[in-house]
């Protein structure tokens, strides 16, 4: 039976927090003007565009998040359509029935748990349909327009303030 060396190797090279952090910070230095691919205005348009690029380009989103957008303002508006409609509004993304599902779910969950704001809290976000995976490691949007997003999205959050957005990694910061 083959050996694993994972283990071992782990333990030589030390804990994965002291390894990550310097690869972070030079990151961070080589990288200052890393800016997010999707474009969003508000937390709400970031929320559905990160469920969207789930199994699709960045490019393919905003392509379609450009209609999205002026069509669906408010999760009300996600609701009040049949789902057919909004599937045929998400077919260029592929696995378009899912995210459907998904979106309108985590819409009326929304509405429901959170008063139509998408939370700010780590522990409220992963409740939301559609937020799985490596979207689970979102930080809050920082408030400014087009400045912040979530850890899934920006470098790190102690490298910018939990502010400027970035390029997608999966670093694990935490909401402040």
């Amino acid at each position: 039976m083959a050996r694993s060396y994972i283990h071992e190797a782990r333990r030589r090279v030390g804990p994965k927090r002291e390894r990550i952090r310097p690869a972070i910070e030079r990151l961070a230095l080589e990288h200052p003007d890393a800016v997010i691919a999707l474009r969003f205005r508000d937390p709400l348009e970031l929320l559905v565009s990160v469920m969207l690029s789930a199994q699709t380009t960045d490019v393919t989103v905003n392509r379609v998040t450009e209609r999205l957008f002026r069509k669906y303002r408010r999760p009300e508006d996600y609701l009040a359509v049949p789902l057919e409609e909004l599937e045929a509004d998400l077919r260029p993304t592929g696995t378009f029935r899912q995210k459907a599902r998904n979106v309108r779910a985590a819409m009326a969950m929304l509405l429901e748990d959170f008063d139509g704001e998408v939370p700010t809290r780590l522990e409220e976000l992963v409740r939301l349909p559609g937020v799985g995976g490596r979207r689970r490691t979102w930080s809050p949007p920082s408030g400014a327009r087009r400045r912040g997003s979530w850890s899934i999205l920006t470098c790190d959050a102690s490298r910018s303030g939990c502010g400027s957005p970035g390029k997608r990694t999966r670093s694990r910061s935490r909401p402040i």
